[in-house]
């Protein structure tokens, strides 16, 4: 690995380290032309499997036969974390010790479980994020729930606890979250509607299918215990943090117009000493460097946690728009370590910083919409536009209907295209 290093730092031709120097590309071969292929024989990666993706289609027929494809053909250069190779960019070889970077890796993979479905990236995002802060003296009281629950300042054994940490019956009285366990009242009213609202339904398993990082942002707001919430909708960030603990009825309305907002249905607190910020990768805005400042140094701080949303489609992945933390940072491949949460799709892969820019600059098609009420107004064939037709519908009439059904669907809620990009928990 240090040979290599060595070697491209000292090749002035060569493209592979050299991501900084580019910030907007117009295209990825612009940024990679050849060198992807070269990253891929100079480093052990996955076996490269020449089927071309072309469609949705061409994926959901990939899938149905059960063949593993760690990556598609045409993306970046990645490195997943599965060899020595892989393994060693966790480590400052100069002090021979654990990088400055990495301390977040071993941190969340003390809490960090697959998403129980394949729509629950962001609460599987969030509950790594928050079982990681376990080790930190960061948690109230055993079972507060914090804002989720509702708790009285009474309850709270700990002076100033920041963080209130869901506790599974299972583990009880251990202090462990879970995907189950992370929606309360205060995540009904601001994030997303669960069965007691939506006759029975998971708001998350209907359209427009999992959560944006907006709702990511209040979900992980809902266990800091704070008071404000503030709209994450402008094209390039939002902070909610604890600046005030006022009291008065609000609106998921207020929200959505920048306003704070307090939760009526639960106690909130002003004591908590967390931020959590939410920046969206607007090219016009959020520029590579300005990204890569912010995710390195939360990654330097013991107490700050990243959490992205990312095109998988832009780093030759099967798939959509994901979210899942960020583990580390290898200063010189200038690559970031993405810890992804669908463990039973991907290992963790390190990905350049350009190339992980330009995938969290692809719009989400439901970046921004009315949650969590608009799924109220969904019928029932909005609510599951797949589900299996009659009998006499051939497969492609029933994929169209599907189809229509679901756009109709993102056209109730309200839906709007915007960038995706990443939230930064840090302790102030």
């Amino acid at each position: 690995l240090e040979s290599l290093i060595h070697s491209n730092e000292n090749d002035e031709d060569s493209s592979l380290f050299q991501f900084s120097s580019v910030d907007n590309p117009s295209s990825i071969d612009e940024v990679y032309g050849s060198s992807r292929f070269n990253f891929l024989d100079r480093l052990p990666h996955e076996v490269e499997h020449t089927m071309e993706v072309n469609d949705e289609n061409d994926v959901a027929a990939t899938a149905s036969k059960k063949s593993p494809r760690y990556r598609s053909t045409g993306g970046p250069p990645l490195l997943y974390l599965r060899n020595e190779v892989s393994y060693n960019l966790l480590y400052d070889h100069t002090i021979r010790s654990i990088s400055q970077y990495s301390s977040d890796y071993f941190l969340l993979t003390a809490g960090w479980d697959a998403q129980i479905n394949q729509a629950y990236c962001g609460p599987a995002s969030v509950t790594a994020l928050l079982n990681s802060l376990r080790f930190g003296g960061a948690f109230g009281p055993v079972g507060a729930g914090g804002s989720v629950s509702g708790v009285s300042p009474s309850s709270f054994s700990n002076p100033n606890p920041a963080v209130a940490l869901p506790v599974d019956a299972a583990y009880s009285p251990y202090k462990y979250a879970t995907q189950r366990d992370l929606f309360g009242s205060c995540t009904s009213s601001h994030v997303i509607y669960q069965s007691d609202q939506l006759n029975g339904e998971d708001g998350v398993l209907i359209p427009p299918y999992g959560l944006n990082l907006a709702q990511v942002t209040k979900l992980l707001q809902c266990h800091f215990l704070s008071s404000p919430y503030y709209d994450t909708s402008s094209s390039s960030s939002s902070t909610s943090s604890s600046s005030s603990s006022s009291s008065g009825s609000s609106t998921t309305k207020a929200a959505l117009a920048g306003e704070a907002v307090q939760d009526d249905g639960a106690f909130l607190t002003d004591n908590t000493g967390f931020s959590v910020k939410l920046t969206y990768v607007d090219k016009t805005r959020v520029t590579l460097g300005k990204m890569r400042f912010d995710l390195r140094t939360a990654l330097k701080e013991p107490h700050s946690r990243i959490i992205i949303g990312y095109s998988r489609k832009a780093l030759g992945q099967v798939g959509g728009g994901h979210i899942s933390p960020i583990g580390s940072y290898h200063p010189p491949t200038d690559s970031f370590l993405i810890m992804d949460v669908s463990k039973y799709k991907y290992p963790p892969v390190w990905v350049p910083a350009q190339a992980l820019y330009e995938a969290m600059a692809e719009n989400d098609d439901c970046g921004k919409w009315d949650y969590p009420s608009a799924q109220l107004k969904l019928t029932k064939e909005m609510k599951h536009p797949f589900a299996s037709q009659t009998n006499d519908d051939s497969e492609n009439t029933a994929a169209d209907a599907g189809m229509n059904w679901y756009q109709e669907a993102m056209g109730v809620l309200g839906c709007a295209s915007i960038p995706r990009g990443y939230v930064v928990v840090k302790r102030n």
